[in-house]
């Protein structure tokens, strides 16, 4: 008798959980044109990933057909909680946004499956695999600057250096605290240094 509380409580804590997840966030795929006016409506889905940082199909809300959009089209997109804006000729997820300094990410396809091969008689070839294909690259770009590859050969002398307006990055560079694999905290604390 005396567990009847817990046991209550333990089963309606995912109704707690649930409420707080805000539908409209959730919902939140749009695409800001050129004129920076925000369309909502949804993306139809790639036939692979590689195609997303070319061109999206975009199905704006009350529309019955979608648009094809290039990156010369339109500023950004919000699309699966990410954010991909037009960058030079191409589309880039924004790996972090700040008042002086941004990380684009192009690329981390994630992993794919390849699909098994089935023979004339109905029995299965090859049965296909999973491969990683995680590669992404990431492009700095500072105020007033130009956008920059961010190379993992030389990058603790050459970043070193870059950041070198906020002491406390560039030594952390330097010591190896930070390294290639730490970018987004690397542009996190130094926009909070300047």
């Amino acid at each position: 008798m005396k567990y009847i509380p817990l046991i209550l409580f333990i089963s309606l804590l995912p109704l707690f959980t649930i409420a707080q997840v805000d539908p409209e966030i959730e919902r939140e795929t749009y695409v800001v044109i050129n004129d920076s006016t925000k369309v909502y409506g949804q993306i139809i889905e790639q036939k692979n990933m590689y195609s997303i940082y070319r061109q999206i199909s975009f199905l704006a809300d009350g529309e019955m057909e979608s648009i094809e959009y290039k990156p010369e089209d339109i500023l950004s997109f919000k699309w699966k909680y990410t954010v991909y804006e037009t960058v030079s000729d191409r589309f880039m997820k924004v790996a972090f946004k700040g008042d002086n300094i941004s990380l684009y990410e192009f690329g981390d396809f994630g992993s794919y499956s390849s699909p098994s091969t089935i023979g004339a008689n109905g029995m299965m070839i090859s049965p296909g695999h999973a491969s990683s294909q995680a590669s992404s690259e990431y492009f700095i770009k500072m105020k007033g600057e130009e956008l920059k590859k961010v190379k993992k050969i030389g990058f603790r002398k050459e970043y070193s250096k870059m950041f070198n307006d906020c002491e406390r990055v560039s030594k952390m560079i330097k010591s190896k605290a930070l390294t290639y694999d730490n970018l987004e905290t690397i542009v996190t604390l130094y926009d909070r240094c300047n």
